[in-house]
Parts: structure tokens; sequence; C-alpha cells
């Protein structure tokens, strides 16, 4: 295949402004496009510098922390650059994935470019802030900004009865999936506190992380003043955090530009094929609440793809959709879901929480050839991208995370078949599961997902937002 139309990740960059990591320093937080910017200038040393100057994209995750006018004109002005495409992110937690697969997908057809994916939040800086009366000098707010919350698209039924937030609706799946496991509420506590326990371990050998403290199972399930109960059955220490001052940066360009650098390929992940699916936004229109046809949908089409991934990221914005996840890949008991922490304990900022993990896996740990998952499920979409190794760009985890289903496709393999140019790969793809009727031709793998007793729910095809639909 043309190396110039391989897309490559070559560079990755953290940022974390956390209050008391360095004493004495009485510096003032940074609001989130500077978040966003020191990570792009992270990843662009990652990648061996002067990448920035050539930048020709750059794709903003929408951020709420604070209300620009124009975040992604602040970031770009924070730089000193701007790119001749500047796109800024719908609401959605999955539109890192998306737009990671979008940058790729560019690449893939037309060759050539640097393209960039960056976000950030400040909501801890703000909540600050806000409790002792301070001002932030930050750009003036707009008075106009608003935001549409996931809430916001719910039944009236459903606002009317307080039942409308996510806090109050994944419990309907947790409690549907309990039952539907043959599982006693003592037994499903117990499951996400033992799952919760583990990726605070991860958390905890994590530099990036918010909350690097290892905390029991018994800690996690039990009510008590330091961890309040939230909604059945989820304590303070089972929900995502988004009290965090966090922002990540990715970088990509084509192999060829990576070689013409001396990038070593060791060090370049090579995403994979991406999917997307999405289900009515209004909950109480959505067939069943023991499964979530969506996420099924995109975790089937890359099992069955790609057999097993050495490390996952499993949105885990509450302990049903890791739980759910984990039965549709396969995944042995206690296998790892995250190689961040989690969204409690890495920490949630909010839609660029996915953002996080690719910088994870790029961070450069010694490791060994492999592959890894990101899969985030966020209110009514499902999204979903693999990516593979050739050198010591895995992150070393605690062990592979063994999908039992197929020989695993090698990392090198991958590499080199995972991408085509979009006019050479077929115009439709299907996607199934239990729930799955609609086939959608598209250029990117993606779907939407509705119940097979009632077709596809009128206007779903305009719902999904484009370019993720072509």
């Amino acid at each position: 295949m043309d190396a110039e139309r391989v897309p490559v990740i070559i560079g990755c960059g953290e940022t974390i402004d956390r209050p008391g990591d360095c004493p004495g320093n009485e510096a003032p937080p940074r609001e989130p496009a500077q978040l966003m910017a020191d990570a792009l200038r992270l990843a662009d040393a990652d990648a061996g510098g002067g990448w920035l100057d050539r930048l020709g994209s750059l794709d903003v995750v929408n951020s709420v922390s604070w209300r620009y006018a124009d975040l992604p004109g602040r970031v770009a002005r924070l730089l000193g650059r701007r790119p001749a495409r500047l796109s800024y992110g719908a609401v959605g937690g999955e539109t890192p994935v998306r737009f990671l697969h979008e940058a790729a997908l560019r690449i893939a057809g037309d060759g050539g470019g640097v393209a960039a994916v960056c976000g950030g939040e400040a909501q801890a800086a703000v909540t600050a802030a806000r409790r002792a009366g301070t001002v932030l000098r930050w750009p003036e707010e707009d008075p106009g900004w608003a935001v549409t919350r996931s809430g916001d698209l719910s039944h009236p039924l459903a606002k009317a009865l307080g039942v409308a937030q996510p806090v109050t609706v994944y419990p309907f799946y947790e409690n549907a999936c309990q039952a539907a496991w043959g599982q006693t509420p003592e037994e499903g506590r117990e499951e996400s506190a033992a799952l919760w326990a583990a990726m605070s371990e991860v958390a905890a050998g994590n530099p990036s992380a918010w909350l690097r403290r290892p905390h029991a199972a018994a800690d996690i399930a039990l009510a008590s003043p330091a961890n309040r109960p939230v909604a059945w059955p989820y304590t303070k220490l089972m929900v995502a955090n988004p009290g965090v001052n966090q922002g990540a940066a990715v970088l990509l360009t084509s192999l060829a530009q990576a070689r013409t650098a001396g990038i070593p390929e060791h060090k370049l992940a090579f995403p994979g094929l991406g999917a997307a699916a999405e289900e009515p936004s209004d909950y109480l229109q959505r067939p069943r609440f023991d499964q979530s046809p969506a996420m099924d949908a995109v975790l089937a089409g890359v099992r069955d793809r790609f057999g097993r991934f050495d490390h996952l990221e499993l949105y885990s914005c509450f302990p049903c959709v890791p739980k759910m996840a984990a039965r549709t890949l396969g995944l042995d008991p206690g296998a790892a879901v995250t190689v961040t922490g989690g969204l409690t304990f890495f920490g949630a900022p909010l839609k660029t929480t996915c953002c996080m993990p690719p910088a994870r896996w790029c961070a450069g740990c010694a490791g060994h050839p492999g592959s890894g998952c990101c899969m985030a499920r966020v209110a009514s979409s499902a999204a979903i991208m693999p990516w593979s190794w050739r050198g010591s760009r895995a992150v070393r985890g605690k062990g592979p995370c063994q999908a039992r289903r197929r020989t695993p496709t090698p990392a090198a393999d991958l590499a080199q078949t995972s991408w085509r140019p979009p006019a050479a790969r077929p115009g439709w793809r299907r996607i199934r599961s239990s729930t799955t009727s609609t086939v959608r031709p598209c250029r990117a793998w993606s779907c939407c997902v509705s119940p097979p007793a009632h077709g596809c729910w009128p206007g779903s095809h305009r719902r999904m937002r484009p370019p993720w639909t072509c």
C-alpha cells in the first residue's frame, strides 16, 4: 500500500493542572484553551518537533467548562498558528473518536498533511473560583453561549419525573442488566466495585490521573460521608468525575511523512477501521435496558474483524457500560478494561475524555508490538476505533484483554490492511446486533440502529451528524 495513504499517529500530549502539585507555585489556573495548546506542544515535542508549523487541520473537541465565543480561534492564537482547516466539534462524548477517525480518513484519501485533535476542560478551576468568589482572568465569556445536554432530548415524562439526566438513566440499565444476568443487587454492586477498584490501581500508576490513590472494592461499594450515594446502586466513587483540569492532543500524518522525518516505526501507532452507531436520543424509545444495541453493534464489528486487543479503554461513565461491553467482547472476568484509570479516578474532562486513551497508549512506555481499542458509549451514541503498534508504543497493562473469539491478527498485518483509500472500500457495511435492523451506505464504517419491530425511526438518518455518516 502507498505509504502516503497510510495514516499514523506520530505524537500525543497530556496536560493536567492539579492544585497542590507544585507547593509554593501560585500560578493561576490554566484555562481550557491553554490546556489544549500546551497539550498540542507536548504532542509536537513527542513527535520530534516542527510539526505544528505544518499543521493543516485542527479539530477542537467541544468544551463546556468555559463559555468561549470562539474556542478554536483562541487555541490557534495561543499556538501562534492558524491551520487551513479549523473545526469545532458538536456536543458528544464520542466526538474525539470520530475526529481521529475522520482525520485518518482524510490522510488515507488525499495522502498528505498534518492533522491534530485536541480537547480540554478546567471544571475544577471554575468550581473552585465560584466557591471562593474569585474571578478567573480568562477571556470574557460569551453571554449567548448554550449547550445541548442529553437531558434536553429526553421525553417530557422523563423530565417531569426527574429522570432525564444520565445519573438517573444509567441506573435503569444497571438494574435491568442485573436482572438479565441473574444477579442479586449485592452481586451486581460487588462486580462494579471490583471493576472500579482495579481501575483505581491503574490510575494510581498514571501520572496524568486526577485521583492517584488506589481504593479497595469494599470502600467503593460502601456509602459513607466521603462516598455519598448518587443514584441507586451507585456511589460517588462509581461515577464519572468531571471536576478536573485536563487536556490532551493527538497528532497524525502519513506514514511516508513520518518516515521522511526520521520517526522510527516502532514509535508509530496505526489507526484501524472505526465504527459508529446511534440509538434514539429519547431513552424511553429504546427497546430494552439490559443491553445497548449501538454499543453491541460497534463492539461486534471490531471483535469479529480483529479478534482480540492487548489493551482496552472501555468507556466507564457508570459501571453498567463497561460491564455490558465486557460481556459483548467475551472478556475473561477480571480482564483490564482501561489504560488510563477510568472516568472516576483518571478523570472525566467531559467530551475530551476519549482523547486520553490514545495519549496513554502513545506515551512512549516500553512494551511490545500489540493492539488497542477505545470504545465510547455516551447518551445515544457509541463509537469505537482500534489501533496497532509494531514496536514499543504499547503501554504495559495487567496482561492482555483476551476476547475468546478468534486468533488475533498480527499488529503488522493490521497496519497494512486496516486502511484503504475510501474509494477502494465497498460502499456498504452491515453491522448487526440483536436489535440492529438498519443498513446504511457510507464511506466510513458506521450505522444507525433501531428496534426491528419499528424499522428505522423517523429522521434517524438525518440525526447522525455529517461527516461521520458521509
